[in-house]
């Protein structure tokens, strides 16, 4: 990621290799999910939030149902996609999140944008299309 603390962190194997996975397969900058990812869990998968956010990405319930209906929509990128349907398993998080956040739903991590987003511009993030609601 861009954040420096970020350069101290040594991601766990499986972690690293489901952003990497996540990011190619959506073409989303690797260094941006993971300062996400960080932000919102440390970059650890079994991450429970105080409103039983989960994951690495730390999905609510209400988000993960939306993920759950594009991966068994036939018409949907996310369709066969996924793993498993495991909120804790990191590759399904990170592909997950990749999935909505190039389909321009980069605001359902607003409320950590105050750490991860200072290392981004909004400008470069709009001109990726991560904020227009295209699903």
């Amino acid at each position: 990621g861009r954040n420096p603390v970020f350069k101290e962190v040594k991601p766990e194997k499986n972690v690293k290799g489901a952003i990497e996975k996540a990011s190619a397969r959506f073409r989303v900058p690797s260094s941006l999910l993971y300062d996400i990812a960080f932000a919102e869990s440390s970059l650890n998968p079994g991450q429970v939030g105080p409103t039983s956010d989960v994951g690495l990405f730390q999905f609510t319930d209400s988000t993960w149902q939306i993920i759950l209906k594009y991966a068994q929509d036939s018409n949907s990128s996310l369709y066969k996609v996924l793993p498993n349907f495991d909120r804790f398993d990191p590759e399904t998080n990170a592909l997950a999140a990749a999935y909505l956040v190039k389909f321009g739903q980069l605001g359902r991590w607003d409320a950590s944008k105050g750490i991860w987003g200072r290392f981004w511009n909004d400008e470069e993030l709009e001109k990726g299309g991560f904020y227009e609601q295209r699903l």
